[in-house]
């Protein structure tokens, strides 16, 4: 009993920084999204924020009804 009670606080520890671990993941994703967005993106914001998605991540715009895989969603950006 007396591990677990030790273990506890460890579990509880381990578990707030992988809570701040994702915060910072989550709040680095949408800078990136916000650079992407700017009237005066570059490439490199594009290829930034992919970098923080998984391979097989896709954008959806709803109001035109697109899907668009990483690769045609810096296809996309490039023809801009």
């Amino acid at each position: 009993m007396k591990i677990r009670y030790a273990l506890q606080p460890l579990m509880l520890v381990s578990s707030l920084c992988s809570a701040d671990t994702l915060s910072d993941k989550v709040n680095a994703y949408f800078e990136a999204q916000k650079a992407v967005e700017h009237q005066y993106s570059k490439e490199s914001d594009v290829t930034h924020l992919l970098t923080l998605l998984t391979p097989d991540a896709s954008f959806e715009h709803p109001r035109i009804n697109a899907v668009l895989s990483k690769e045609e969603y810096k296809k996309a950006y490039s023809a801009i």
